[in-house]
């Protein structure tokens, strides 16, 4: 299995895909299924956290992703019959999976529920998993917070925390957390935007943003959500769609980090920019 000691490099996405069964125009599933594909498989990232995954998505992966195995986790959302879940995807011939599971965002977080209001059931999907080479342990979690209820993406964010707070084992060298999180990284002054941040919630826990930490600094024209417009979407600041890190019995640490707009207008992978952050598990420096 290798060495613990050693450090090891590894990719890690978010990428809201925008679900198979929305009537999106130009950019419904099946005209932009080949381009999202594509995007994915460029940039090959080792872990992804997708959100907004469906039946039709599901399909178009499992033909496509060959070199993945995933943990879908439960089923939150539901349009009609269009079930929603906040998949995570990992390399196969790079990581194994150790255990695994998902929890409903809300006071009931073991049975299918929303909570604080939210308009739609939300969920945190997570899994540990081990580098096949040095044997690191990485603890993973992924999810979507609620896009109306403001109360419900701080009270979901605080959940994850204790959850991962609890889930966390000593030989865990980091934990990586993705996400549409429906919340600006920071408040921007020319919107009306309700006080408290999910953001804060989680670095006040010691995690850390990958934008912040590559150097990028947040500003009216930084977004991820861009409503199939790129950069015709006029700027606004919504950063929502984030790659946290938390260093564990290792260090993880941020080498770059990009906000893909790859795109063949009028068609786009997304409504949603994907995230990439390139990390690396390094060990501890004494001292």
């Amino acid at each position: 299995m290798g060495k613990a000691g050693a450090g090891v490099r590894f990719s890690v996405m978010s990428f809201n895909i925008r679900g198979s069964r929305f009537a999106d125009g130009a950019n419904v599933w099946p005209q932009r299924r080949t381009l999202n594909v594509a995007t994915i498989l460029k940039y090959a990232p080792d872990i992804i956290g997708f959100q907004e995954v469906q039946r039709g998505n599901l399909v178009a992966y499992a033909g496509h992703l060959t070199a993945y195995d995933c943990q879908l986790g439960r089923a939150g959302v539901l349009r009609g019959e269009a079930e929603e879940r906040v998949a995570i995807y990992w390399k196969r011939d790079r990581f194994e999976r150790v255990d695994g599971g998902s929890f409903f965002l809300s006071e009931t977080p073991d049975r299918w529920s929303r909570g604080w209001g939210a308009n739609l059931t939300r969920v945190a999907n997570w899994v540990r998993l081990r580098c096949r080479l040095t044997g690191h342990a990485i603890l993973t979690l992924n999810t979507h917070l609620d896009h109306e209820s403001h109360l419900a993406r701080l009270e979901g964010s605080r959940l994850i925390v204790r959850r991962l707070d609890a889930l966390a084992r000593d030989d865990d060298g980091a934990i990586v957390v993705t996400g549409d999180f429906n919340d600006p990284a920071v408040a921007q002054p020319s919107l009306e935007q309700p006080a408290g941040r999910a953001h804060a919630i989680f670095t006040a826990a010691g995690f850390r943003d990958t934008f912040i930490e590559a150097g990028y600094v947040d500003g009216p024209e930084v977004h991820t959500f861009h409503k199939f417009e790129g950069p015709a979407r006029a700027p606004y600041g919504l950063r929502i769609d984030w790659v946290l890190v938390r260093d564990g019995a290792q260090q993880v640490r941020t080498r770059a980090l990009s906000i893909v707009q790859d795109a063949a207008p009028p068609l786009y992978p997304s409504d949603h920019y994907p995230v990439l952050a390139a990390l690396e598990l390094a060990p501890r420096v004494a001292g």
